[in-house]
């Protein structure tokens, strides 16, 4: 991925949430500074319970391996956001680029890439998944993710 993006990029950033407990997180984040040239910025992800109701479609096998407390039962999804600090960045660093690469399908973004858009800056929008038409609209050139995967990746 580092080298896809110097070849449109001076300036890149690559925002990762760390897993305390995991060593091999932090690794990734070493990567990606040392290896790819990124700025690497990082943060503690949280662990947030999701409380399981009836409407999430788990099997009863599956309920049986999910942690209980006083509510009921959850399980544990890791979170890690960092809207603040890319968008932060972004305004940051505006005068001194011309185009933006996003790499998000997060409609979060969506005012952010619209007031760049009316500064004059160019938008290009890496995404993948469910999308955002918001997201999109605001986008001088979207590229699925999912569509150049295999000119920017290998399989170890």
């Amino acid at each position: 991925m580092g080298e896809f993006v110097d070849l449109f990029s001076t300036k890149k950033f690559f925002y990762y949430g760390v897993d305390p407990q995991n060593e091999k997180s932090k690794y990734i984040q070493t990567l990606a500074g040392r290896n790819a040239r990124f700025k690497a910025v990082s943060k503690d992800i949280q662990r947030i319970k999701h409380y399981v109701d009836g409407n999430d479609n788990f099997t009863e096998e599956q309920m049986k391996l999910f942690p209980e407390d006083k509510r009921g039962m959850y399980m544990v999804i890791p979170k890690c956001n960092f809207d603040v600090e890319m968008a932060v960045d972004a305004m940051r660093f505006k005068d001194d680029y011309d185009t933006i690469a996003l790499f998000s399908s997060d409609s979060d973004f969506s005012y952010l890439i619209s007031f760049l858009r009316q500064k004059g800056k160019k938008i290009i929008l890496f995404h993948s998944g469910p999308t955002s038409k918001e997201l999109k609209k605001h986008a001088h050139l979207k590229i699925n993710g999912q569509r150049i995967k295999e000119k920017i990746s290998f399989v170890k």
